[in-house]
């Protein structure tokens, strides 16, 4: 995750103070199937500080991304092919401090979720959506949970029970943003919306994570036939095996994630992938991975809807540092039943992504 806050607070840093912005390019492609083929040029620009005092660290960015879309329009695919896809916005998107207290800390302001919840480092090579934040999950809410691109504020809690133990629960805005007005960047915290609760269980053996965790919507969501309301959760497994220090390093790992059938389109998922990492000598950053991800449409919705069985995408993809300051990295994904939709074909896509470290040109 990176960060930022205003440059108002930059000015009154400590010299522990970090800065850093990123600019990502996509540029997609539909290759066959799908709505329909062709391309479109996606971008993103993260500009982010961080910091420490004497027992926490603070936090904040600022994060704009142009008016191009690519899944809804092109490829059909309900899981979004690239993580950068978005409507044009520009916004505060991280502003917190966490307060250290021994083994335990408390983090309070806007909070991206998902660098605190069902996140996978060793997934992080891959573009879709699915391998940042299952879809199990971030389907939920009225606006989504508090991810990529509206974040609400948040109180969370964690505690190192252990050394190999780790447990957190936190408090996130029902509804981030404005729904009506999603350019805008809003902060309305009040009772209609009630709150997203979340928790996560680590536990580190042998090399390996392992995570188990949970959500709940405190307000009432309403079913997918527009029948009835209920409560909104769900639960999800994560295995992790991050790769080690050795040449030709593998690293691999599955997710599992269930949501309510009544609530959600997506009652049930699971995903997986495998990385290689320092194969090639002359370019010893080079990391090569192959992913899947698959999300099964709920009985209600599929009905409502008449779907199908649900989509599955697989990713294959490498990434090349080519200096310092910039990273390509050309990606191939085949989505099998794109949405469910039985009105569209299985869609080829390639993504050719440029990431530009600008603190480093």
């Amino acid at each position: 995750m990176r960060k930022i806050l205003p440059l108002m607070l930059l000015a009154s840093a400590s010299a522990q103070a970090e800065f850093s912005a990123v600019y990502t390019v996509d540029v997609a492609s539909v290759l066959e199937g799908g709505i329909k083929t062709g391309s479109v040029f996606l971008d993103n620009i993260e500009v982010s500080s961080s910091g420490t005092t004497s027992q926490g660290e603070w936090s904040g960015t600022l994060l704009y991304t142009n008016s191009n879309t690519f899944s809804d329009l092109y490829a059909g695919d309900g899981q979004v092919a690239s993580n950068i896809d978005n409507t044009s916005m520009i916004r505060l998107y991280e502003l917190w401090y966490r307060h250290d207290l021994h083994a335990q800390s408390w983090q309070f302001g806007l909070i991206d979720l998902n660098g605190l919840y069902d996140a996978i480092d060793t997934a992080g090579l891959f573009l879709n959506s699915s391998h940042g934040i299952g879809p199990d999950f971030s389907q939920s809410g009225e606006n989504g949970p508090s991810i990529f691109p509206v974040t609400s504020l948040a109180l969370n809690w964690q505690w190192q029970v252990t050394e190999n133990v780790h447990w957190q629960v936190g408090v996130f805005d029902g509804v981030p943003g404005d729904p009506d007005h999603p350019r805008r960047s809003t902060i309305d915290v009040n009772s209609r919306d009630g709150a997203l609760i979340s928790s996560e269980l680590n536990i580190q053996h042998e090399g390996r994570r392992y995570a188990m965790g949970a959500w709940r919507y405190t307000a009432d969501s309403e079913f997918t036939d527009s029948t009835a309301t209920g409560k909104n959760s769900g639960l999800y497994g994560i295995i992790e095996k991050p790769a080690d220090d050795s040449e030709n390093a593998l690293a691999w790992w599955l997710r599992a994630g269930l949501a309510n059938r009544d609530i959600n389109s997506v009652e049930n998922y699971l995903g997986g992938g495998i990385t290689l990492q320092r194969f090639n000598d002359t370019h010893p950053e080079d990391i090569l991975g192959v992913a899947i991800a698959y999300a099964a449409s709920a009985d209600r919705w599929r009905n409502t809807e008449n779907a199908g069985n649900g989509e599955t995408a697989i990713e294959i993809s490498y990434s090349r540092q080519v200096t310092e300051w910039l990273r390509l990295q050309p990606d191939l994904q085949y989505v099998i039943s794109p949405s469910a939709n039985k009105g569209l074909d299985d869609t080829l896509i390639f993504i050719l992504r440029a990431e530009f470290t600008l603190t480093h040109l």
